[in-house]
């Protein structure tokens, strides 16, 4: 729910509230590691609450400055709750290294302590969970300096500083395991199952932005920006203890342009940013899930366009290009060599091209329109590492392209309107994910994209 005010303080001043909440429970059972073997179940239980409050003064008195200044709270806590059962058959096989196919033959535990040779259990529990907090403040403020008709100067600074909790606990639901008979086999076992708890930690820092524009003409500008962004700290469960994983700061640098003339629009610009702290998410198979970790530096740069143009008053073709290179360095600020040396960013194609049409006619049963689009990208890699260290499976994407088509009629009065829709009209097979927790045990998971999809909308303005 978020609700919005503005009032008028002045003919010169006014005051905007964003007041937002956020709610959601949710129960997921799923098993994630691909086998059709009864190796992994698990379930998670989760729920979350946020709430947020902003305050925003604004000035603009018809002169050259304008600008705006105030500030925020946010508050977040969070709770989730995984039990993950396995088969212990099915689990020694695979501890064991052997092929899972193999697994009936194997159906006892040995008990080194005291010689005892026990039956594994065709339903071994345990259960990990684990609760965070966060609050935040923020203050900020943005000027503009119109410093004559054509060239405008705006600076903007943010100070934030932030709270954070979280706690951890792990253990057996049902016992110990008969095959280690350790407190768990997958996840991470807390002493005596208790509650790890972080104690509260808190962060702060400054971002900023500088943005210049002039108009080269009335149908013609460029402008460029400097900006230093941040994502957040993280307080992160690894080996047994909480640690810290600093925030990821970028500084991204853009110079642009937009040009306007007869019936054709064009805008592009080139960017390049430089990433420290590169946070990025890794699953610990010791500790069956997923957890934050610092990539060290990194380094991207590219370039984008958009183009427009109108044929007549019944066709008009939009088409777009992004060029986008991204790579980790090769060394950390200390000169050290990175883990992700050269590698690319996940979900980050070189090469994105779109094209489409927007064809429009009146005819006496009303408005018609049609827009075909196809999109194409190259290729793309699933997993910061590039999956270089998995000899199994490549999970990467190939270059591909989607065609989808729009047809909508609006009646006379455009009071009724029908929309029939083709997404992927040429059901192309693509992947829009791979690896996730079954290739940390060899046997990666995929996510098919959505195959063609027909559609049928009808509805009513009033």
């Amino acid at each position: 729910m978020t609700v919005l005010a503005d009032y008028d303080l002045s003919d010169a001043w006014s005051v905007s509230s964003i007041s937002g909440w956020r709610g959601f429970e949710s129960v997921e059972i799923f098993d994630p590691d691909g086998f059709a073997a009864e190796l992994l179940v698990v379930a998670e239980d989760a729920s979350g609450r946020q709430w947020s409050q902003e305050f925003r003064f604004n000035y603009d008195a018809g002169g050259p400055v304008t600008g705006f200044f105030g500030g925020s709270y946010f508050y977040e806590s969070g709770s989730q709750r995984i039990p993950l059962a396995t088969n212990e058959v099915v689990a020694q096989a695979f501890l064991l290294g052997l092929p899972l196919d193999t697994a009936p033959a194997f159906s006892l535990g040995f008990f080194q302590a005291t010689g005892q040779i026990l039956p594994l259990s065709d339903f071994y529990l345990e259960e990990t969970g684990n609760y965070g907090a966060t609050t935040a403040y923020d203050l900020f403020g943005d000027i503009t300096w119109s410093v004559t008709d054509r060239l405008d100067l705006t600076g903007g600074l943010r100070w934030t500083r932030e709270e954070k909790e979280a706690n951890i606990y792990g253990w057996h639901a049902n016992g110990v395991n008969n095959i280690t008979f350790a407190p768990t086999l997958f996840i991470p076992a807390t002493p005596n199952g208790g509650v790890v708890e972080s104690g509260e930690r808190e962060f702060d820092d400054f971002t900023w932005r500088l943005v210049a524009q002039y108009d080269l003409t009335s149908v013609a500008n460029v402008w460029a920006s400097y900006a230093r962004g941040r994502r957040p700290d993280v307080i992160s469960f690894s080996a047994g203890q909480f640690v810290e994983v600093p925030a990821e700061l970028v500084d991204s640098y853009e110079i642009g342009g937009f040009w306007s003339w007869e019936n054709t629009t064009f805008q592009a610009s080139v960017f390049y940013s430089e990433y420290e702290n590169f946070q990025t998410g890794r699953f610990e198979p010791q500790q069956a899930t997923f957890i934050v970790d610092n990539a060290g530096r990194a380094t991207q740069y590219g370039f984008e366009a958009q183009l427009d143009h109108q044929f007549n008053e019944l066709v008009t073709l939009f088409a777009t290009y992004a060029y986008n290179f991204s790579e980790f360095d090769d060394t950390d600020e200390n000169g050290n060599a990175q883990e992700f040396a050269g590698n690319t960013f996940r979900l980050s194609p070189d090469h994105a091209f779109s094209v489409g049409v927007l064809a429009e006619y009146e005819t006496p049963i009303g408005g018609i329109s049609i827009i075909p689009t196809w999109t194409w990208q190259s290729e793309v890699f699933f997993d910061n590492d590039n999956d270089l260290t998995d000899a199994v499976q490549d999970e990467t994407q190939t270059d591909y392209g989607v065609v989808d088509l729009r047809i909508r009629w609006d009646a006379p009065g455009e009071r009724f309107y029908a929309i029939a829709f083709a997404e992927n009209l040429f059901d192309e097979e693509y992947i829009i994910d791979a690896g996730n927790t079954g290739d940390a045990f060899g046997i990666p998971t995929f996510i098919a994209g959505s195959p063609r999809m027909l559609g049928l909308r009808v509805g009513t303005e009033f």
